[in-house]
């Protein structure tokens, strides 16, 4: 997988209080020694991320070009600027948008397109993206995930007889799940890659939310349920029992799927950091990502439990 990797001796490694960034996630010490243009500060992790949605692409692309020829697109929210750099190394890599990009299976696509809620973010990927010489059918825009009907904007240019690939990424569970249900229902055919903040974000704040009084108002937002509410996650929470609310918590997320009528799951966790869920409507769905996702970012085969 090449990401384009050089090592920014500008990078200053900053721990989690130090952190020289801004409100979006931007590094404000350095830029990118490729294109002198803003990079994200990420975990190592990242890298994880990039891997499965890669190898699931390729497959997925591959796999349905001829079906869906011309009709096959892919669409990623809370994308980022292109270019992001490893906080514990000092490596800048391809973030996700650059790396489908870069796929040989991208010329497959009828259309990319990329949205995040940032104006300078946007701004600095079409920048790279326009320095890709890709097609006029891919471009990044600015959409508020919160709103839904702000993502119009991208929808209504794709058909409604398309078969899509959505990447939601954001850093924490504050993508509601009515944004989820909004695209599935205007694109019909969707195949989605989601980053649950399992750990970074509900692990964090479990006992705050129950014993505390935190606001729960945007986890049961990102759920479609009142999952704090329910009187046998709150004694889980009172026992200490913090591994099954995050077991419930991927069910309960799992189960508003369902209600949209996707019935096909699979979770790779990410460290101790967050999962990515794949979920589809269709079984060759989830055949292609079992096959895209057999080996781990290290080479290494995953046993089959299933």
């Amino acid at each position: 997988m090449d990401l384009n990797e050089v090592k920014n001796e500008n990078c200053q490694k900053c721990r989690s209080k130090e952190r020289k960034t801004n409100e979006f996630g931007i590094c404000t010490a350095t830029t990118s020694l490729l294109d002198s243009q803003p990079v994200r500060c990420i975990g190592d992790w990242g890298r994880d991320k990039i891997y499965y949605l890669t190898n699931y692409f390729g497959i997925f692309a591959k796999g349905m070009k001829n079906k869906f020829q011309e009709k096959l697109n892919y669409i990623e929210i809370c994308s980022g600027p292109g270019r992001c750099i490893c906080r514990e190394t000092g490596e800048e890599i391809d973030g996700t948008p650059l790396a489908i990009i870069n796929h040989e299976s991208f010329q497959y696509l009828s259309k990319a397109f990329f949205v995040d809620y940032s104006t300078a973010v946007i701004d600095t990927l079409n920048k790279r993206i326009l320095q890709k010489n890709v097609s006029k059918n891919v471009g990044a825009f600015v959409g508020d995930y919160t709103d839904a009907s702000s993502l119009d904007i991208v929808l209504n240019q794709l058909p409604s007889n398309g078969l899509n690939l959505v990447l939601i990424d954001p850093t924490d569970c504050s993508v509601p799940f009515e944004t989820v249900k909004h695209i599935a229902n205007r694109l019909g055919r969707v195949d989605f890659i989601i980053n649950v903040a399992i750990y970074t974000d509900v692990g964090r704040n479990i006992r705050n939310l129950i014993s505390r009084g935190y606001n729960q108002d945007k986890y049961h937002r990102f759920l479609g349920s009142n999952f704090f509410d329910r009187d046998d996650i709150i004694e889980l929470v009172n026992q200490g029992k913090d591994a099954e609310v995050r077991i419930n918590f991927r069910k309960a997320y799992m189960d508003s799927l369902r209600k949209i009528c996707y019935n096909y799951f699979d979770l790779k966790t990410i460290g101790s950091y967050y999962d990515i869920l794949f979920a589809t409507k269709n079984a060759r769905g989830i055949e292609f990502w079992r096959k895209a996702t057999k080996r781990d970012p290290s080479n290494q085969s995953e046993l089959d439990l299933t």
